[in-house]
């Protein structure tokens, strides 16, 4: 069993999550401890939160650099979806997190790379363009999940 920090859990907790899903109790341990893991369950199963509260854990607890993780969605609908959850999630433990896709207003951008996030959402084709650009790329110099 791997302990977690009690000021962790009790940010989580105001922020509603007062219990883990089934998927969560199994998969969050394994991730901890950093195994390779495969999240599936149905919709509504918590499978981000699975995924995200091992790897927030980790950058609120080491005090990771910017960018130590990316989230990387199939569609640009599920990033919106998504970075409400994780920016409230993320704003409570002080990670600062953001979106880059192809929608992203040249603000948006010149904010990730004067000011990047420890968690950055992309999709796949935003993904391929960021490693092929020089500037990007060097953000993601210290990425760990």
């Amino acid at each position: 069993m791997i302990s977690v920090s009690h000021d962790f859990a009790n940010k989580l907790k105001e922020l509603g999550y007062t219990s883990l899903t089934p998927i969560q109790k199994v998969a969050i341990p394994i991730i901890l401890k950093g195994k390779n893991t495969l999240v599936i369950a149905p919709t509504g199963y918590g499978k981000t939160e699975a995924a995200v509260f091992p790897v927030f854990y980790k950058i609120y607890t080491e005090n990771s650099v910017p960018i130590s993780a990316l989230y990387i969605t199939p569609l640009r609908a599920l990033n919106r979806d998504i970075e409400l959850r994780l920016k409230r999630i993320g704003e409570k433990l002080g990670i600062k997190v953001r979106v880059r896709h192809g929608d992203s207003t040249e603000s948006e951008r010149r904010r990730i790379l004067l000011d990047p996030p420890q968690l950055l959402l992309t999709t796949p084709e935003t993904l391929l363009y960021l490693v092929i650009n020089e500037k990007y790329r060097k953000l993601f110099e210290n990425l760990k999940w």
